[in-house]
């Protein structure tokens, strides 16, 4: 019973094997072909994406790359921040300094002997902010400031010291108004304190006077305790010596005084021992700071090297950095931009500035950049330093055409620097020649990935279509055994019985 049992199944098992008999497995066969025809259609396709994803990463690193020379070259466009000045001074705690950059190297002698203030004058007091002045009826208040004559009007009910403060800043006169509670025990301890809003002596306020804006007869009505006569600061000029020159201001700030430098007047120098009449002066001294625009040239050299590296590394194909190298190999973008990084750093400023002390500022070669044999560049730290110290103006404008700030669209030349960062600009924005072929690039991406999808598909009714076909056949192949069987057991069944 068990070896029937047993033959049984390894019979029934080759049955299944077989296939209804025709000994073929016709499913791996149509698997079989279907991957063989599939196969070198889907290496083409793998291959072509996986080269344009590799596009895709090199158009980044050269834009990363290009940004931080951009960004080398920005540090070197606008005036204001290649002209640095060093100011040392013994000034402190009577003016302060600011310098732009047209202020020149220079040292400068300055005293002070009076700073500008503001008028400020104060009323009568009163019980309180609240307290009515006019019996609640509206009030003119007239008075001039520096000369021009001005008019408030307090509205009824408003007649308070609050309500006066209130309109007196509304009005907008040239003098600010508050309530100052001065703690003065005799039971009127709230006063108004008018402040003019500029300082110098033009800015005088006076002859104020307060009538009943209600009574058509003012002479009638007039009210003393708005008077302000007594006056807490009086207005002042802002008087100084610079470099022997007396000078008379309304404001303590001054930028007229010294080109390129504005002066804060914090308090008047010390009269001079040797001449009472007189202030002592503090010095000023203004040198050139060459250290920001060394450092920045530097950062310009190696930000070019670097780019120089990474445009080779891109475009090599026997490259082996990660993530960067042979991605963009035979690519016209590599070329088109090794021209133009490396006009921007040997052509020719579109403001040379002019020669002095024997030293030219027409290009970047003239600050000691040379291009080496390699396409790298290289810096001469002593020619920089020389160009620096002997023709200071020259470099600022040939790298900045002395402006700031100016925008990307201008078509004025923006010296050296400028230019370059408006060249970069448009090579790296959104409709520049890179950004569009990595554009292009991620769209072919898109269509190969389709196509991988496609492919699939078109395998897959391919695969359905064998596999009915080879089914189909081993169905015939499997009734033909079966005849053929039938047919031999007929035969032998009739020799059987010849025999017998």
């Amino acid at each position: 019973m068990t070896t029937t049992s047993t033959t049984s199944s390894t019979g029934q098992n080759i049955v299944n094997l077989l296939g209804s008999g025709s000994g073929v497995d016709t499913k791996a066969l149509a698997k079989n072909l279907v991957d063989a025809e599939k196969a070198p259609q889907k290496a083409l396709l793998d291959a072509a994406l996986q080269k344009t994803q590799a596009k895709i990463s090199g158009y980044g690193t050269v834009m990363s790359s290009l940004s931080t020379f951009k960004a080398a070259f920005a540090a070197l466009q606008d005036q204001s921040s290649v002209n640095a000045m060093t100011v040392q001074s013994n000034g402190s705690g009577y003016f302060d300094i600011a310098t732009n950059s047209s202020a020149a190297v220079g040292t400068h002698q300055i005293s002070i002997e009076q700073i500008a203030r503001a008028q400020s004058s104060i009323s009568t007091g009163f019980l309180a902010s609240s307290t009515s002045i006019n019996s609640g009826h509206p009030i003119d208040i007239s008075f001039s400031v520096g000369g021009a004559n001005k008019t408030v009007t307090v509205a009824a009910g408003a007649d308070t010291p609050a309500g006066i403060v209130a309109a007196i800043n509304a009005a907008n006169t040239g003098v600010s108004a508050q309530v100052v509670n001065t703690g003065d025990g005799s039971g009127a301890p709230y006063k108004i304190v008018l402040t003019a809003a500029a300082t110098g002596s033009a800015s005088v306020f006076s002859g104020f006077t307060a009538t009943d804006h209600s009574n058509s007869d003012a002479n009638t009505n007039s009210i003393a305790s708005l008077a302000f006569s007594t006056t807490l600061q009086a207005a002042t000029d802002a008087k100084l010596t610079v470099d022997g020159i007396a000078l008379t201001r309304s404001s303590n700030t001054i930028s007229d005084a010294i080109t390129g430098m504005t002066l804060t007047v914090l308090a008047p120098t010390p009269p001079d021992s040797t001449n009472p009449s007189k202030n002592i002066s503090a010095s000023v001294q203004l040198a050139r700071d060459t250290t920001g625009i060394t450092a920045n040239i530097q950062t310009l050299v190696a930000a070019f090297n670097s780019l120089k590296g990474t445009l080779k590394s891109v475009s090599d194909p026997s490259s082996k950095v990660a993530n960067e190298g042979a991605t963009l190999v035979n690519d016209s973008l590599v070329r088109l931009i090794q021209n133009q990084i490396t006009q921007m750093v040997t052509g020719p400023s579109t403001t040379a500035g002019t020669a002095s002390n024997g030293s030219s500022a027409k290009s970047l070669s003239d600050l000691g950049v040379s291009i080496q044999l390699d396409g790298t560049l290289a810096l001469d730290n002593t020619k920089l330093t020389n160009t620096l110290k002997n023709n200071y103006a020259g470099v600022v404008t040939m790298l900045t055409a002395n402006t700031n700030n100016t925008n990307s669209y201008s078509t004025t030349p923006r010296g050296l620097a400028g230019d370059a960062v408006k060249t970069l600009t448009a090579l790296m924005s959104s409709t520049g020649p890179i950004l569009s072929a990595s554009s292009q690039a991620s769209s072919q991406v898109t269509k190969y990935n389709q196509k991988a999808k496609d492919l699939d598909a078109r395998m897959l009714a391919v695969l359905a279509r064998y596999t009915k076909q080879f089914a189909a056949m081993d169905t015939l192949v499997g009734q033909i055994n079966s005849l053929k069987t039938s047919l031999t057991a007929q035969f032998n069944n009739m020799s059987n019985s010849k025999n017998n």
